[in-house]
């Protein structure tokens, strides 16, 4: 028995949206469910009480609610803007034969090429405070940012300013 041409196109497309469907339905039924408990993280590992729709009712009344929604929706709409812009001006540069391709391809397959740790020493002389060719990049362009030590100090454990 022939299969027809749609049918066919439909059940090679199964695959693919199952994977979608798996991949978005259940982190997003998770999170619903981790959102209708009690859990204070910095308190207990564990999940505690069902509450219900009273974490979701809190959040939306209150009144720092939509300020954070729309500049997650602006970032978002920003981030994602500018990654298929500059994604679609690559694929059109590495499209065309040319010494411009050639150089887009090669400045694309560098980072991979170059073992971790080489890229953390490059990055800390180039950032070192005082001989770093980054840091006085920042501090010209930046000059609030000429105090700043930047692979200096971790986190959480001081301001890491000089």
């Amino acid at each position: 028995m022939k299969m027809g041409h749609k049918k066919r196109k439909l059940l090679l497309l199964i695959p693919a949206l199952s994977v979608i469907a798996i991949t978005s339905t259940y982190p997003l039924i998770y999170a619903f469910w981790l959102g209708s408990h009690k859990w204070l993280i910095s308190q207990s590992p564990k999940m505690q009480e069902f509450v219900g729709l009273e974490n979701f009712i809190r959040a939306m009344t209150d009144s720092n609610f939509f300020m954070v929604a729309k500049t997650s929706f602006l970032y978002t709409f920003i981030s994602v803007s500018l990654s298929v812009v500059i994604g679609l001006a690559i694929a059109i540069v590495l499209q065309r034969p040319g010494m411009l391709s050639t150089l887009t391809k090669t400045l694309l397959i560098f980072p991979f090429a170059i073992s971790p740790a080489l890229k953390g020493y490059t990055f800390r002389y180039l950032l070192h405070p005082e001989s770093g060719v980054l840091d006085r990049f920042f501090n010209f362009l930046f000059p609030f940012t000429e105090n700043l030590i930047w692979l200096g100090i971790p986190a959480g454990h001081c301001t890491g300013w000089r």
